[in-house]
């Protein structure tokens, strides 16, 4: 994945993955697309039918990280590790996932991916910052942000 930011915003971005054939890319200007269809997020509104990808970094795999998969499995009706933030991102900006959350990720993992949710018509929010441009991030289609955001500000302790 590659971003352009301006003043620590993405402006450009675009998530190859070479194992399915898709590019990804979005503007701040212009609509997310892959291998140049648009995108858009998915319109389902309940966390509880839902798939939400997750992940934690190979550093972090104590109880911290653990604590969080538990809440986002009991929140979802299916969650899924991939172990690549920017193709997850880009999943639920092409409506195939409802969320991403993942308690410990550095920038450059999603600066062009979180454009695309963006775009997308989704969104992503910093949940918390760490120093080191590491965060904790949640994107979503925008439907179900709250709710989620809600269940997960709690194990951050």
């Amino acid at each position: 994945s590659v971003a352009a930011q301006v003043n620590g915003r993405s402006v450009a971005g675009a998530v190859f993955a070479p194992e399915f054939g898709w590019l990804f890319e979005a503007s701040s200007d212009g609509p997310s697309l892959c291998n140049g269809v648009r995108l858009r997020v998915s319109t389902l509104s309940e966390p509880h039918l839902s798939l939400i990808h997750t992940g934690a970094d190979k550093a972090d795999l104590g109880e911290h990280s653990f604590r969080f998969m538990r809440a986002v499995a009991a929140l979802a009706q299916r969650a899924r590790i991939t172990g690549a933030a920017a193709l997850d991102l880009c999943l639920v900006a092409s409506g195939k996932a409802e969320a991403y959350f993942e308690p410990g990720v550095y920038i450059w993992d999603i600066a062009a991916a979180g454009l695309i949710v963006e775009r997308a018509g989704g969104v992503c929010d910093v949940l918390r910052e760490y120093g080191s441009y590491r965060l904790a991030v949640l994107a979503s289609n925008g439907l179900i942000q709250r709710r989620v955001r809600d269940a997960l500000l709690p194990l951050f302790t």
